[in-house]
């Protein structure tokens, strides 16, 4: 019975992952498709210079830029660093406290 729970709380937790995975890439599709429509806005403004194309086109820089952000900022999060960052403090801090006794038993 409890490998069963195990197993279910396993295929739940990676259909979770599996969903969030998909919503990610949704999202990095319909920026990507935001940002080439920006960017094609960005060169027929550059190009046409209707009489407030500066205000026109850092209104259209700063929505790439906030694009840009978010494609970056979420193909790098906290959980993606969580695991590796514990077992460095984990094995990390072990061997250092191994050391640590092996040179006071050494040197007593």
């Amino acid at each position: 019975m409890e490998g069963e729970e195990e197993f279910a709380q396993a295929i739940a937790a990676a259909d979770a992952a599996l969903k969030e995975l998909k919503d990610r890439f949704a999202q990095v599709l319909q920026d990507q498709a935001t940002l080439a429509e920006l960017q094609s806005q960005r060169q027929q403004v550059k190009t046409d210079k209707p009489p407030a194309w500066k205000t026109e086109l850092a209104h259209i820089e700063k929505q790439i830029e906030a694009i840009a952000l978010n494609l970056e900022s979420r193909l790098i999060q906290w959980r993606s660093f969580k695991e590796p960052f514990w077992q460095i403090i984990r094995y990390g801090g072990l061997g250092f406290i191994l050391g640590w006794l092996l040179h006071r038993w050494l040197h007593s």
